[in-house]
């Protein structure tokens, strides 16, 4: 019950995406139904897709604070082109962070074939 929750709200937050069709069915972003999960897949899944929102919503906080230290970098009298690039190679690993750490759980619970699949929309799990 709960997994058919979790793929109504994330059917229904990627609605605004779009329609595309592909070969397997696939309407809507972030909708796993194509994959066939069996029960242990689902409650495996289920917990990773957790995990991944809170990361995904620290994240979004994370930019905000970053986007702050650039602005005061970009305020001060002379330009550190430097500490700049730290702090976009910071956000831009902490994101990549996540997205390893997301992808290698999905990895483990996926088959092969499930993989197959699931790579053709891999693009919509970036953390952006």
């Amino acid at each position: 019950m709960r997994y058919l929750s979790i793929l109504l709200i994330l059917f229904t937050l990627s609605v605004a995406d779009g329609d595309k069709k592909n070969e397997y069915g696939h309407f809507y972003s972030k909708d796993l139904t194509y994959l066939k999960l069996n029960n242990m897949q689902k409650k495996q899944m289920k917990k990773v897709l957790k995990e991944y929102r809170k990361d995904m919503k620290e994240l979004r906080k994370e930019k905000k604070r970053f986007e702050k230290k650039k602005e005061k970098l970009f305020l001060s009298d002379k330009f550190d082109k430097k500490r700049l690039k730290d702090v976009n190679t910071d956000i831009n690993n902490f994101s990549s962070d996540i997205e390893t750490k997301f992808l290698n759980a999905i990895h483990k619970i996926l088959s092969k074939k499930q993989r197959e699949k699931f790579v053709l929309y891999m693009h919509e799990w970036e953390a952006d």
